[in-house]
């Protein structure tokens, strides 16, 4: 989905996709990749567009997306294994970036399929 050359960039998203269901920071990022927060967070937006709070939002939610669309966990499951500590609050960052709650997007595609 988004191309990068910079090697501390494909490192910090190796962490993030290696270690979603924990809670991950910028600060736990910037200290596994071996940068400082603000490098981190210059190089972050320079290569990929965006803050790493939204990019971070947006794979969780991606990742929601396939598992329940693809599973059959509930989605406080679903939430605490994409890394939210709480479900209301994951059903609200879900429906804002998918307009839909996640047990409405489970249903529409469990009647697609």
């Amino acid at each position: 989905k988004y191309e990068t050359n910079n090697v501390h960039v494909l490192n910090a998203i190796k962490y993030i996709n290696d270690n979603i269901t924990q809670p991950l920071s910028l600060n736990s990022i910037s200290s596994a990749i071996h940068l400082s927060r603000e490098h981190t967070t210059r190089i972050f937006k320079k290569e990929m567009g965006k803050n790493f709070v939204t990019y971070l939002t947006e794979i969780r939610v991606e990742k929601a997306k396939t598992f329940l669309c693809c599973t059959s966990k509930k989605v406080y499951e679903i939430a605490y294994d994409v890394g939210f500590g709480d479900y209301r609050y994951f059903s609200q960052i879900f429906k804002k970036h998918t307009g839909l709650t996640p047990q409405e997007f489970k249903m529409s595609k469990n009647n697609t399929t």
